[in-house]
């Protein structure tokens, strides 16, 4: 029984909440093998049908007192994302790190809140999405058209599968911070005039810069892949000594700067001189990066 079963089964019983403890692990297991915004959609569709609310919806916390939803369920379907203003709506006490509870007449306590105005909301139930600091992340919340039934179960039930949540959503921000980090590296190596890439300990290359192009004719999308064998841009003596050189790295020897013959996409003979080191873990080389200096290349 997974953890989130087991907390089901602790949290509510048939005679008390109305809701059996079968429809609980039936949202947990359809759950289960989803991830990120696949778990969202899963999650909102199933909370909203289990507490017989019209909306659910996450959100994430956005700079600017702003929040976008990640998944939204809207009676019998998914609805577009959408933005909206945290300040004035029951948003803005989750994201000070409170519950929002409103179980009925929700727009009387916020008259302000245009969302709210446009759903035709009467209750809402928000609690917030965290992994471990006092800073939410984002929001669970159910909302319907009318008052909301069982408003301890609507309670429970969020806060029940909101550290998923929000682990999920953390895992998100991690990607999002990742694919950034990425984006910058490669726009910092379309402005290298050195080719720099890297090959796994068979030999296979796993990146190289877009240097590569103005160099041999190749993009670098029609190397990554292949061995250093299938390449195909090694001159036949420089292939041999490359070979060897690789196997010395492998065998944790150094190996000093060397000047190897290329054939370009257009048939040119091109020089560069290489360095390469191996990176290591435990011990063992995990890749070899490599930088050619594309200064000292020439026909």
């Amino acid at each position: 029984m997974s953890r989130e079963e087991i907390a089901a089964d602790e949290a509510f019983d048939t005679d008390g909440s109305g809701l059996s403890v079968s429809t609980l692990r039936s949202i947990v297991a359809a759950t289960a093998g989803t991830r990120g915004e696949g778990f969202f959609r899963v999650l909102v569709k199933h909370l909203a049908q289990a507490l017989g609310v019209r909306w659910a919806y996450v959100a994430d916390l956005q700079p600017e007192a702003e929040a976008r939803t990640l998944a939204v369920w809207d009676g019998d379907g998914y609805a577009d994302d959408f933005a909206f203003d945290v300040d004035g709506s029951p948003s803005a006490e989750v994201a000070a790190g409170g519950q929002a509870r409103y179980f009925e007449d929700v727009q009387g306590a916020f008259p302000s809140d245009a969302l709210l105005r446009r759903m035709g909301a009467r209750g809402c139930v928000c609690t917030p999405l965290r992994n471990g600091s006092p800073e939410p992340l984002g929001l669970l919340v159910a909302m319907h058209d009318g008052p909301i039934e069982g408003p301890e179960l609507a309670i429970d039930m969020l806060q029940l599968f909101a550290c998923r949540a929000g682990a999920e959503l953390a895992c998100l921000h991690t990607e999002s911070a990742l694919r950034t980090q990425a984006n910058a590296h490669r726009d910092d190596l379309a402005h290298v005039s050195d080719i720099i890439f890297s090959l796994d300990p068979q030999g296979v290359l796993l990146s190289v810069s877009p240097a590569v192009e103005q160099a041999l004719g190749y993009r670098p999308e029609d190397l990554v892949g292949r061995t250093m064998v299938d390449l195909g841009i090694f001159a036949p003596e420089s292939l041999r000594n490359a070979l060897a050189a690789f196997g010395r790295l492998l065998r944790g020897e150094d190996t000093p700067l060397a000047t190897y013959e290329f054939v370009a996409r257009d048939g040119r003979q091109v020089f560069g001189e290489i360095g390469t080191s191996a990176i290591r873990e435990n011990g063992e080389v995990v890749r070899m990066v490599a930088v050619a200096r594309n200064e000292l290349v020439r026909c």
